[in-house]
């Protein structure tokens, strides 16, 4: 008898799925538990596997289709068997037609960080420069392409012209032709002259200027389908940034010895330990001290005090975020949190983590110290009551007894919901993790 395919539903939330392609061809025989489909639910991309032995009789959802969560997708049976006619769209003898195996083909994703402003600059060659260096650019014929950024201003200076200058070509221009093409942001360097001897007047820059004015208009901005993940992502925001009375602050932890620890710990490793493994060891711990921030809104005006350290660990996606989740936090050595993290982020990356490994956490964890980043303001992991951010660690010079020295400073910014918890509770969690980390071998013992 045959066997239905369905949308699977991998998890209470789960609405639909996006069907990304089909693992089998119609007439090819499939294995129970053999990969068939995979699919794009609104956390993972993940194969789903057969549900019964058999032939692959059809299919009737094409990749690139978003399909509700238990509708039949697909029929299983034996070589030959007729799909029931009460599950098809046709006639019960009309055959069932094979689905074409080129999905639509999807629009290239921006670059992470890029701006549109900078996106549409970038390939008519602009480069951020002064208004002086600009004119001396213009002047001396320089091209603004490839010369350093000063880090004060993020932009070309005149000093950055002059040093080009010193070895650039010979290069003639009329004044005005200069300080048109300075105004302009171009390049003299790169327009063909038509005066004597090849010098290049007004109207070669102002034909430069309507060239790539016409270039510019003549792009289009491109319209990109939100993936199941970044609809998900842009829900879930939008209900805790609405629905949730939001309260950071912040604590500045001295991580000296710890950065000094983490050094030694890693010396031979091959799997090196990571601060991220030490802040979750350290939140872990702090948990145990201040069970009241290990709670979450109930039905009602009930208050759900959760009693498992689950810790949810933060990972960037080229898609969106995710939170896998470390289970009994508190019971792990630091060694298995560190493998516990690198698996379940490397997982994360290659699509392949479970429903249940990114649920059940109590507080989050985030990391945006690796990206140079020294303040930010997370936003609550709902239906966590509180979420910990990482910033990065920044040199300080400090004074100690009469003596400057020089110290390695964090920042811990947690949001919490001011509906479950108040600040001093909060502060108290916070000081509590400020404490292991400043003193890095209580959180070993």
């Amino acid at each position: 008898m045959a066997t239905e395919v369905i949308m699977p539903k991998n998890g209470m939330s789960m609405e639909e799925g996006k069907l990304i392609r089909w693992l089998k061809e119609i007439g090819e025989h499939v294995d129970k538990g053999e990969p068939l489909i995979e699919i794009e639910t609104d956390k993972v991309t993940m194969e789903e596997p057969a549900a019964a032995e058999g032939y692959l009789l059809a299919k009737l959802a094409s990749e690139g289709e978003t399909i509700p969560v238990l509708e039949t997708i697909g029929w299983i049976g034996a070589k030959g068997e007729r799909i029931p006619a009460a599950k098809t769209d046709g006639p019960q003898a009309a055959p069932p037609q094979a689905v074409p195996q080129q999905a639509a083909p999807r629009q290239a994703a921006p670059v992470a960080g890029t701006s549109q402003a900078a996106a549409a600059a970038a390939p008519l060659g602009y480069v951020p420069a002064t208004p002086y260096a600009k004119f001396l650019a213009a002047e001396k014929g320089v091209s603004l392409a490839g010369l350093p950024l000063d880090p004060r201003f993020g932009a070309v200076t005149a000093a950055a012209v002059l040093d080009a200058a010193k070895t650039a070509a010979p290069f003639a221009a009329t004044p005005l032709a200069a300080k048109i093409a300075a105004a302009e942001g171009a390049a003299l360097s790169e327009i063909k002259g038509s005066g004597h001897a090849g010098k290049v007047t007004r109207d070669d820059v102002l034909a430069r200027a309507s060239s790539r004015a016409s270039e510019a208009a003549l792009k289009e901005d491109a319209v990109i389908q939100m993936s199941g993940m970044r609809k998900t992502i842009m829900r879930n925001m939008i209900q805790a940034h609405t629905q949730i009375p939001a309260v950071t602050q912040e604590v500045r932890a001295d991580v000296t010895e710890l950065v000094a620890l983490r050094a030694k710990a890693n010396e031979g490793r091959e799997d090196k330990f990571t601060l991220t493994d030490f802040i979750v060891k350290a939140v872990a711990k702090a948990l145990r001290r201040h069970p009241e921030i290990m709670v979450s809104l109930g039905e009602g005006d009930a208050v759900i005090q959760h009693a498992r350290i689950n810790i949810g660990v933060a990972v960037a996606l080229d898609e969106g975020l995710i939170v896998p989740v470390v289970k009994d936090a508190d019971m792990l050595p630091l060694e298995e949190i560190s493998a516990a993290i690198r698996d379940l982020a490397g997982r994360a990356r290659e699509g392949k983590l479970l429903p249940d490994e990114y649920a059940g956490s109590v507080l989050t964890v985030t990391n945006m110290g690796m990206f140079g980043v020294t303040s930010f303001t997370p936003i609550i992991n709902m239906p966590n009551a509180a979420i910990l951010g990482v910033c990065a660690v920044e040199d300080e010079l400090c004074l100690a007894g009469g003596n400057v020295t020089a110290r390695k400073k964090m920042t811990m910014p947690m949001t919490f919901d001011h509906r479950l918890m108040d600040g001093a509770p909060a502060a108290k969690f916070q000081g509590t993790v400020k404490r292991f980390l400043e003193n890095p071998v209580s959180i070993l013992v």
